[in-house]
């Protein structure tokens, strides 16, 4: 069999897999050594594959993390602009409240201080109905 130069491609397969050149040469056993060799490269080239597939896939999920962060500052930075939006008019209607309270205890006032007074024509006072006209 063939012997080992050690020159293999790196990953953990390196002590299986033969270097291109050998250190001895093997006559009798050529067509096992091929199939050894082989065998030894479909690994590797396994290896690699799903080492490459797990590297693409961990820098799919980084960017894809990223993605979302950002797409959550920005959701975040709406909902702050909305809030403090909504702030402002909460304090503009509650003045406008404030405003109608104060504009129906005036009217009311008014209604009262009417309803006190007694016509000077006719000495009723201003709650009562007026006659009916039949």
């Amino acid at each position: 069999s063939p012997q080992w130069s050690g020159y293999g491609c790196g990953c953990r397969c390196r002590k299986e897999t033969p270097s291109p050149h050998f250190v001895g040469t093997a006559q009798e056993g050529e067509v096992d050594g091929a199939i050894d060799i082989a065998a030894a490269l479909d690994r590797c080239d396994a290896y690699w594959h799903q080492h490459f597939k797990a590297e693409l896939l961990l820098a799919k999920t980084k960017l894809e993390m990223q993605y979302h962060q950002e797409l959550m500052r920005q959701m975040f930075g709406a909902l702050r602009r909305e809030l403090a939006h909504l702030r402002r008019e909460n304090t503009e209607l509650t003045g406008e409240v404030e405003v109608g309270k104060l504009m129906v205890g005036q009217f009311s006032k008014l209604m009262a201080d009417k309803a006190s007074q007694v016509c000077q024509y006719c000495r009723r006072s201003g709650t009562l109905k007026p006659p009916s006209m039949r």
